[in-house]
């Protein structure tokens, strides 16, 4: 692994031959392997001013991150692999270049380097190489970079599309993105010199990004998004820019920079929560909104929720706020499939502020309600299965595995299904005794079959000598 605290490493890559610059004095180059080197970024050279020199691979310095630069031919040979095994991808604004001639290549390949983009994502419609005389333009960089590289094990993105679509017409496609949480970002030129932003997410990577940051820049806009995947959130609005987007903070505006990743949150005055759920039909979930005002509980206020898509759609309610601010929704799950689910208030200035959206999965009921599972090692080397249901639904059975490694190989130690006995309104006691080959650790996992053949492994535990430890973890087999 490199070190960047004494000797920093950046490196350009060029056809066949891959040379390594040393900040130091004097220079270093070798023939290397075209693989990425931990913290390692990876930049379309014609997506930059400047090379190594470039502010975008200055920023990714000053995050602790290596820029690695390859030009287009070097790019076009590479695999999803390849890409996989930098920290993000950073398609640069080469200093308001009109044209998509600097992402030619990015986009003959944009479902090869887009399928390894499983990170964050943050998109601008701007120039902020251009306008880097400003200090916003380059806190911008920064963050986006930090932003883009902040999910370990996985490669995000940092986009600019500079002013590619400053004259666009509405509802023009951009091909470069298709690899991306799959395609339908389609964006207008924003027209005039648009100089007012307002920041409407957030993200620990993004903190200190201000609006003040992202205004003034005489043009600060050059591309607005009229669409974008269900996965992505709106970072940025142009208020200059009339349109009908309204921010989940009630100020309208037109989109300009989006972004995605898994603790991205939209800032508002209400938050809902849980953020996601899993239970089988039938059952209650309730969800639960607070509602605030610089940082104040806010009473007496309505809040209405509603099941914005999946099997549950169109479903509403609506509570008032209690004295902490919250306020509640509950509904039962009557079919499979994934909800999404908001929440609104009108605050003090009569604008209508949204919340985060959350998730609840509803899932077919099992044949069984597992209530325990335990496992006992005997003095004479038998080990003592128990387990009890507290409802039974169409089960035919059970079926018992052992292995001597938890994530290793199950085998089954029942020769005959052990025929269920619960019924709907009451369960059942089950005991079973195993007699192990050897003595040792053994972990065990518990089937139920209903009378189609479906099975279902409801948990796992573990028995050493003596002493019995349970785990809780629930799989499908």
């Amino acid at each position: 692994m490199k070190s960047f605290k004494s000797l920093f490493l950046a490196r350009l890559v060029l056809p066949g031959l891959l040379m390594s610059l040393a900040a130091m004095s004097g220079w270093i180059s070798d023939i290397q392997t075209a693989q990425a080197a931990p913290g390692e970024v990876l930049i379309l050279e014609p997506t930059v001013s400047g090379g190594l020199g470039s502010v975008e691979a200055t920023k990714a310095i000053v995050v602790g991150k290596a820029p690695v630069l390859v030009d287009e031919a070097t790019w076009a040979t590479m695999t999803t692999s390849d890409f996989a095994n930098y920290d993000a991808i950073i398609l640069g604004d080469p200093t308001c270049v009109t044209g998509t001639g600097p992402i030619t290549a990015a986009m003959a390949n944009a479902s090869v380097w887009g399928a390894a983009v499983t990170g964050n994502v943050i998109i601008n419609g701007t120039d902020p190489t251009l306008h880097s005389y400003l200090s916003g333009a380059q806190n911008l960089i920064e963050k986006s970079i930090a932003f883009a590289a902040a999910e370990p094990g996985k490669t995000g993105l940092y986009c600019s599309l500079s002013c590619y679509y400053y004259d666009a017409v509405s509802g023009t496609p951009v091909p470069l993105l298709d690899g991306i949480s799959g395609g339908g970002f389609t964006v207008v030129g924003q027209g005039g010199c648009p100089a007012n932003s307002h920041i409407i997410a957030t993200h620990p990577a993004l903190d200190g990004l201000t609006d003040a940051d992202l205004s003034n820049w005489s043009c600060s806009t050059h591309e607005g998004f009229e669409s974008w995947p269900s996965d992505f959130l709106v970072l940025a609005i142009s208020l200059d820019v009339p349109s009908s987007f309204v921010a989940p903070d009630g100020t309208s505006g037109a989109p300009y920079i989006v972004a995605r990743g898994e603790t991205l949150e939209v800032i508002s005055d209400i938050k809902l929560a849980p953020k996601t759920a899993t239970n089988p039909l039938g059952t209650t979930h309730t969800v639960t909104a607070t509602v605030s005002e610089n940082n104040t509980p806010i009473a007496g206020t309505t809040v209405t929720f509603t099941v914005i898509s999946g099997p549950h759609a169109g479903l509403t309610g609506t509570d008032t706020t209690d004295g902490s601010g919250n306020a509640s929704f509950s509904y039962t799950g009557t079919s499979a499939g994934v909800d999404t689910i908001h929440a609104t208030f009108v605050d003090s200035e009569g604008k209508t502020q949204t919340s985060n959206t959350v998730t609840k999965t509803w899932e077919e009921s099992t044949a069984i309600e597992l209530k325990s599972f335990k496992a006992r090692a005997g003095a004479s080397g038998k080990v003592f299965l128990t387990w009890e249901t507290a409802t039974e639904v169409d089960n035919a059975g059970f079926n018992l595995y052992r292995s001597n490694k938890e994530n290793g190989y199950y085998s089954k130690i029942n020769n005959h299904l052990i025929a269920a006995k619960g019924k709907a309104v009451s369960g059942a006691i089950y005991r079973f005794v195993d007699t192990p080959p050897n003595r040792g650790t053994y972990y065990y996992k518990l089937e139920d079959v209903d009378n189609e053949g479906k099975s279902t492994t409801h948990s796992l535990t573990d028995v050493d000598n003596k002493i019995q430890k349970k785990k809780a973890k629930r799989s499908r087999r």
